[in-house]
């Protein structure tokens, strides 16, 4: 007797852990759950995320062309904002920013 089980995959990208990353800010810029990011990679709830370690993400938000930029010294997210024609509020939209503190090397989506 052989019984057939169907399914459909979801498209599976690779993603290069940046410095500043963490299992939220993916979760969250992927339209992911924590529990799906770590189930998917193999991660324990204690585990954490090592820069430069490839992970699979799967993008469920419909947007999926997401840009990134790392914060280098002096930059504000008004000047962040300038540079790719958005607004502040919108920048700190894309981030989940409630203030305006950023810090050097952290990885902001942009776009």
């Amino acid at each position: 007797m052989f019984i057939f089980i169907s399914y459909t995959l979801q498209a599976q990208s690779l993603y290069v852990v940046q410095k500043g990353d963490t299992f939220t800010s993916i979760s969250q810029n992927t339209g992911m759950s924590i529990a799906e990011l770590r189930e998917l990679n193999a991660y324990s709830k204690n585990s954490t995320l090592q820069v430069g370690t490839t992970i699979f993400v799967k993008y469920l938000k419909k947007n999926t062309a997401l840009k990134y930029h790392t914060v280098k010294q002096n930059e504000t997210l008004y000047s962040i904002a300038k540079l790719y024609h958005i607004s502040v509020s919108k920048l700190k939209r894309l981030n989940n920013l409630d203030g305006n503190t950023i810090a050097l090397g952290q990885v902001l989506v942009v776009k």
